[in-house]
């Protein structure tokens, strides 16, 4: 990948040819990109873009790298929404906005509220929108700790998407070197990793219409806790497995209350 980012052949073309030889600009290029990933840069910020559920979204330094893991969020999102006209949905920490592009290009009859606190990452939450030019996604830039006032829709919303920062601070020293070059923003849950649990639970569920669709990604020893917060609002509280059968997200209905 990163000799085809260095401008030799594609993956395809090395897997039936091989690769004999390339120029001297492609060489010096690709030797960068292999100086780079020795010293823990992340791949997809050296290639600058990334796949998630079949799109390309544009990464780097400053945002999260958008993970396999997380496409579990779409698939139950969109299982959801298919059964809604114009649905009105929340993707809270947006990042890349991988998520809620994602689903707004699946559910176009849907209006997408994209939101990310951090400069850095809504630049390429802007860019990524971009990408794809929808007209059914709005990017708001604020903090979700401060609640809906950061948004002009106060309420009526059918369903909230997150994958928010949930490692807890002690532990992100543990991380391996390619995590740390992430943005602690995008990793950081507060002492137990449930701070952001907590804010979508007290600020952003009274904004949901009853039933509304809840489902957020958590670390694989969270979803205990993250359903304990929401049944104190929500019901039909169920955890799903990663592709790695590590338990990875909660979904559950607003009750309305």
């Amino acid at each position: 990948m990163l000799l085809e980012s260095a401008g030799g052949p594609s993956k395809k073309e090395q897997i039936i040819n091989g690769v004999t030889e390339v120029d001297d600009t492609v060489a010096d290029l690709f030797s960068k990109f292999i100086e780079e990933r020795l010293e823990g840069r992340p791949l997809q910020y050296i290639l600058g873009e990334w796949d998630f559920y079949g799109n390309m979204f544009s990464v780097g330094e400053g945002v999260l790298i958008p993970r396999a893991e997380t496409e579990i969020l779409i698939d139950e999102a969109d299982a959801y929404l298919k059964n809604f006209e114009g649905a009105c949905v929340l993707d809270l920490c947006a990042g890349t906005g991988c998520v809620g592009i994602t689903l707004a290009l699946h559910n176009p009859s849907s209006r997408f509220y994209l939101i990310e606190k951090s400069d850095e990452a809504f630049v390429y939450l802007r860019k990524n929108a971009s990408r794809y030019n929808l007209k059914n996604v709005s990017l708001v830039k604020g903090d979700i700790f401060e609640g809906a006032k950061i948004i002009d829709n106060k309420t009526g919303f059918g369903a909230l998407i997150s994958n928010p920062p949930y490692i807890p601070a002690g532990e992100l020293e543990t991380l391996q070197k390619e995590v740390k070059r992430e943005p602690r923003l995008a990793l950081d849950g507060g002492s137990d990793g449930l701070n952001f649990y907590r804010a979508i639970c007290e600020l952003w569920l009274p904004l949901l219409k009853k039933d509304a669709l809840v489902c957020l990604e958590c670390g694989e020893n969270q979803t205990e806790e993250v359903g304990s917060l929401l049944s104190r609002n929500c019901e039909n509280i169920t955890v799903k497995k990663d592709f790695n059968g590590l338990p990875r997200t909660v979904t559950a209905n607003y009750r309305g209350e």
